[in-house]
């Protein structure tokens, strides 16, 4: 494989990675983290941007930043050239630019001394074009594992110590995607396994110390792993409920689209629960219309699948995501004008 076919490969799984943790992401904590990384700052000029497809909506965080900040928005202005950046307050009258982005009907055109740009995703390059010196985070990191060693050796034995290097911070990584946050949720869940695992034996002078603080910090993982709202099982099983019931959903209004009969009783009891179908399987008026909706978003994306520069957003295919969600305006348009209609849902 060349490099170009490589370059093509590792860019579409890129984005089909960034497709799925879009779908779970919280865009709130998303902000609140982006503004706290950005920290108390006055009299700068910010560069945001407008959200497209998977690409997390920042305009909150810019909103907060707006106060004793300047904003701006990248603006396309030729092929080749470099980006220039347009004055952006909230609120403020937007239109279409090139390539479906939306820019500033108007403003002043500023150069932005921070910068908030949506990534596909990053390498060892990348993090020490930031500034963080690689180096030194390896050596920290390595510097942590032997304090660890050396003073828990002592307390918890040679093969209990394999499990206290472990298990907090697979346990914090349950709770947070940024490394600094598990390095602190790992010290926290460790020192706290530590102090009750020591405080229950010294209350009981016959049960061990070391494995008691194994045991406190595995009980620890274990709750994390059960109801850690990202990644624990009850956040994975609720999420899987609710992705069954889409599904359901979807292949009842195709089915509904196309006059074919339902028989999963449990999708005709959401279509009834939703107002979308009676009893013996036919669409009400609202059935019908979503069931349209259904079918004409499938043609659409059979449609979308054919353009040979939107890999991206056909990686983003589920069979139940909405188009709107991953293609601009315009290019819905340019979409419809290749479709035929579908016919109407049989009553």
């Amino acid at each position: 494989m060349d490099m170009t076919a490589r370059k093509t490969a590792l860019r579409k799984q890129a984005f089909a990675a960034r497709a799925r943790a879009f779908a779970t992401a919280s865009v709130d904590a998303a902000n609140a983290a982006l503004v706290a990384e950005i920290g108390p700052v006055t009299g700068k000029v910010i560069a945001g941007y407008m959200a497209m497809r998977t690409e997390l909506d920042p305009t909150p965080a810019m909103t907060a930043l707006a106060g004793g900040n300047r904003l701006c928005v990248p603006v396309i202005v030729g092929k080749g050239q470099p980006l220039a950046f347009r004055e952006w307050v909230p609120g403020c009258a937007m239109l279409d630019g090139p390539f479906g982005a939306r820019v500033p009907a108007g403003g002043a055109w500023l150069e932005p001394a921070i910068l908030i740009v949506p990534l596909v995703a990053f390498d060892r390059d990348y993090a020490a074009a930031r500034g963080l010196n690689i180096r030194q985070v390896d050596f920290a990191t390595m510097a942590l594992v032997l304090a660890v060693t050396v003073v828990g050796l002592k307390i918890v034995g040679l093969i209990l110590i394999v499990a206290l290097l472990i298990i907090p911070p697979v346990t914090a990584r349950f709770w947070t995607d940024r490394t600094e946050r598990v390095w602190q949720f790992s010290g926290l869940i460790g020192g706290l396994s530590a102090y009750t695992g020591a405080a229950i034996s010294a209350s009981a002078p016959q049960l061990p110390t070391g494995p008691l603080i194994v045991l406190t910090g595995f009980a620890v993982f274990v709750v994390s792993l059960a109801f850690a709202p990202g990644r624990g099982v009850l956040a994975a099983g609720l999420r899987h409920i609710s992705f069954q019931r889409r599904v359901h959903m979807r292949q009842g209004l195709l089915a509904l689209a196309q006059g074919q009969p339902i028989y999963e009783r449990y999708t005709i009891r959401l279509l009834m629960r939703a107002g979308l179908a009676r009893a013996d399987g036919v669409a009400t008026e609202a059935g019908r219309a979503g069931a349209a909706k259904a079918l004409l978003d499938e043609h659409r994306w059979e449609i979308l699948r054919t353009m040979s520069d939107q890999e991206s957003a056909t990686a983003l295919y589920d069979g139940m995501r909405a188009i709107e969600t991953v293609v601009t305006r315009d290019q819905l348009s340019e979409i419809d004008a290749r479709l035929t209609a579908p016919r109407d849902v049989p009553a």
